[in-house]
């Protein structure tokens, strides 16, 4: 079975790749490069939500068969483009594949987004990064290195600007797809609204936090991994690494 990961904001297909090892062969790993960086660096930034969402859906068309059963997987930005695309495709009745499971993991609810969006995308260099900090959204890793910080701000620009024009929560639908929550403890702004999922979400299965803030995904690979592959969980719990 195929696992679509989706990255962070400013993320590239690259923090899934050591995922391969963990994972293998009992699931393939299908890492998804946003456009405009890695190996889509050729190819224009997407600034809008709805555009990168018919985007991902035209890569997940394409490497997908019909009838095929297949996971999402995404962090932060990428667990709320994970749940729309779930979303979409659960809602079409023509879909070509089936969303088998859902991880969400250091994704807020889509009213929290909404209430929260900040419209930072267009701050100077300096206030814009001293903003991100402050939300949680900066790696230290990133922010040690201001070659790193040069190179990854207009991705990371581009994909506020997705979250400033995120919109998918104009009806009462709930997903119906089995879904796993994965959070960092230390990550407040996300476990302080992980109860509000449940209006989204027919169906949690598991909730599972891992000790560690926002970025706790690039301490805890093969922690994660096995969380996956572990999966199917068919009774609810609460678990702690």
């Amino acid at each position: 079975m195929k696992l679509f990961c989706l990255p962070y904001a400013g993320g590239s297909s690259t923090i899934f790749y050591h995922w391969k090892k963990n994972l293998y062969p009992k699931i393939e790993l299908a890492s998804i490069e946003l456009p405009g960086r890695g190996k889509r660096s050729n190819e224009p930034l997407i600034e809008n939500y709805d555009l990168l969402i018919n985007d991902l859906l035209d890569f997940i068309d394409t490497n997908t068969k019909y009838g095929e059963e297949i996971q999402l997987f995404g962090h932060s930005l990428g667990g709320l483009l994970a749940y729309s695309i779930a979303k979409y495709v659960e809602k079409n009745t023509f879909s070509k594949y089936k969303i088998k499971h859902l991880y969400l993991s250091g994704t807020r609810p889509p009213n929290v987004i909404l209430e929260d969006s900040y419209s930072i995308s267009s701050l100077p260099n300096k206030e814009f990064i001293s903003k991100l900090t402050e939300l949680g959204g900066m790696d230290e890793e990133i922010l040690n290195c201001q070659e790193l910080i040069d190179y990854l701000l207009p991705s990371i620009r581009a994909d506020f600007l997705v979250l400033e024009t995120f919109n998918d929560i104009n009806d009462d639908y709930k997903l119906k797809c089995p879904t796993t929550l994965i959070n960092g403890i230390n990550d407040s702004s996300v476990i302080f609204h992980e109860k509000k999922w449940e209006n989204y979400l027919e169906n949690i299965e598991n909730i599972t936090r891992f000790e560690g803030g926002h970025f706790f995904i690039n301490e805890y690979p093969e922690l994660i991994c096995k969380l996956i592959i572990n999966n199917p969980i068919h009774t609810f719990q609460k678990t702690s690494y």
